[in-house]
């Protein structure tokens, strides 16, 4: 190598002993952790889903779609078999299909609701109506793709359906009145505001205006199951509905209550001289 730096020729380039994919490992020294071909990653098991939280996501397509691919089949079997009891077993079916593979919109939000979104177009675009208030409506697609809409006002259905029913409970509630002080008058003890002259004509007029009271308060009920039908078929909330139905159903049970054998012997004002005898 010193004729070669004499000369001024390079010195010749020396080979490494050892491969430079195989570094040189001093003899007995224990290989690295980090050296080596790694083993293959364990599977990650799927995470457990507790039943409300598979229940939220049969009502929520979209909320299905996102965890879809972390749940494992018993899971996945759950959703479908809610999904289908909620909205139908074609419903569940297209959700399924969307899973595969298949575009899915992006979940989008309205403020307001527009003149075409009425059941009728969202049912006959595939729609679900997944929840609902007074003047919000949620909609759902088996592709993930969701509507919320606030209603500008209250339906006018609803507006017709609650007027009938306040009608019907205020004169309901004016004849009851009436009533109930009528047979006050015939309690024995203590007649309110006196006991009447001739009880039997006034126990005669009680029981005919309660049997009317009882009549109109039934055929009351009977048109508003009618009328919370036809709000639910076209997808309007009966929430502030059912709260007077409520109030009509109470007068209705203290009239039938008042119409009872055991009530009525004790306005009857035969009844004491007949136990008597």
């Amino acid at each position: 190598m010193g004729l070669l730096n004499t000369l001024g020729l390079p010195a010749l380039r020396q080979e490494p002993s050892v491969p430079p994919s195989e570094p040189e490992v001093a003899s007995g020294a224990p290989r690295a952790a980090g050296d080596g071909p790694k083993a293959p990653a364990a599977k990650k098991a799927p995470k457990a889903r507790t039943a409300k939280e598979l229940r939220e996501m049969a009502r929520w397509p979209g909320e299905a779609h996102r965890a879809w691919k972390g749940l494992g089949p018993a899971d996945r079997k759950t959703v479908l078999e809610a999904m289908g009891k909620a909205y139908g077993t074609a419903f569940a079916q297209s959700f399924e299909k969307a899973t595969t593979g298949s575009k899915r919109l992006v979940a989008h939000g309205y403020v307001t609701s527009l003149p075409h979104q009425t059941p009728t177009w969202f049912a006959n675009n595939g729609y679900k109506l997944a929840d609902r208030a007074t003047y919000q409506q949620w909609w759902v697609h088996p592709d993930g793709h969701e509507i919320y809409l606030v209603l500008e006002s209250t339906p006018k259905e609803l507006k017709d359906a609650l007027e009938a029913v306040q009608r019907a409970l205020g004169k309901a509630e004016v004849d009851y009145s009436a009533v109930t002080l009528l047979g006050l008058s015939l309690d024995k003890f203590f007649p309110v505001p006196s006991y009447p002259s001739d009880p039997v004509a006034v126990f005669e007029d009680y029981v005919a205006k309660l049997d009317l009271l009882n009549r109109f308060v039934d055929d009351a009920m009977a048109k508003a199951a009618k009328a919370r039908a036809g709000l639910l078929k076209k997808g309007i909330a009966v929430s502030d509905f059912d709260a007077q139905v409520a109030q009509l159903h109470e007068i209705r049970w203290r009239v039938k209550n008042m119409l009872s054998d055991e009530q009525l012997d004790e306005r009857d004002p035969y009844h004491g001289d007949t136990d008597d005898e």
